[in-house]
């Protein structure tokens, strides 16, 4: 397998196994076939796993940009009512402005007219 053994399963056991088991040719190539399957699937797994997290972490990534845009849409539209208001405001107080300096002249002239 993956030259563990001792370190697996202790030392007597593995010991016991070298020394009890049959280790020609056809139990080592056995045993590399068994190594290489678990090593590929577990590589399959990881690559997979790796794969997923990938794409779970762009989706985040893209969702965050929408939210993002949205976000700077409202910001945009909230900045633009408020200059409106503002506007709204600034013209009513110029309106009044002039109307006070319209009805002041008047109340010169008619000053003047009843002199």
């Amino acid at each position: 397998g993956d030259g563990l053994g001792h370190l697996r399963y202790g030392w007597w056991r593995w010991k016991s196994r070298l020394l009890l088991q049959r280790w020609d040719d056809e139990t080592k190539f056995i045993q590399r076939v068994e190594y290489a399957t678990k090593w590929c699937k577990a590589k399959f797994k990881l690559r997979v796993w790796n794969a997923f997290k990938k794409e779970i972490k762009q989706r985040i990534i893209e969702k965050n940009k929408e939210l993002d845009m949205v976000d700077r849409q409202k910001w945009l539209t909230d900045m633009m009512a408020d200059a409106d208001e503002e506007l709204k405001k600034l013209t009513k107080e110029k309106e009044a402005a002039m109307l006070a300096k319209q009805i002041a002249l008047e109340e010169e002239e008619a000053r003047e007219r009843i002199r």
